[in-house]
């Protein structure tokens, strides 16, 4: 706390270093593991390696893959692809503003509620 006069004023709480927890909108959850955090959407699968730090506002900018998926029939031996992406948010208390950039695709945000609860649709 800092002394001014007569009167306290408490110093705002400072965001964790990194993004911690399980997160989840709509159609979108993200949950942080100790090797990295793990995004999945409604048909989308996503992954950033390590951990996401975050800076003294509680913003990150971190790059890892995004993929959607689309049911029936593909070739076996032909391997998916990783998508690049970057995963550009903010938290502020238990909401988390995240923005999914890929290139050549719109961008996708959404807002996500700490350990909300989430349930996907079937991918069609």
């Amino acid at each position: 706390m800092i002394m001014l006069g007569i009167g306290l004023l408490a110093a705002a709480p400072a965001p964790p270093a990194r993004l911690v927890g399980n997160w989840a909108a709509k159609e979108i959850a993200l949950r942080t593991l100790t090797n990295g955090t793990i995004i999945q959407g409604r048909c989308a699968t996503g992954k950033v390696t390590g951990a996401i730090p975050l800076d003294a506002k509680g913003r990150f900018d971190a790059r890892g893959y995004f993929n959607t998926q689309r049911t029936g029939y593909r070739l076996s031996d032909l391997a998916p692809r990783d998508t690049p992406a970057t995963f550009i948010g903010t938290v502020a208390g238990n909401k988390l503003a995240l923005t999914i950039r890929r290139t050549g695709e719109a961008d996708q945000r959404y807002t996500l509620v700490r350990d909300a609860p989430v349930k996907f649709a079937v991918c069609r």
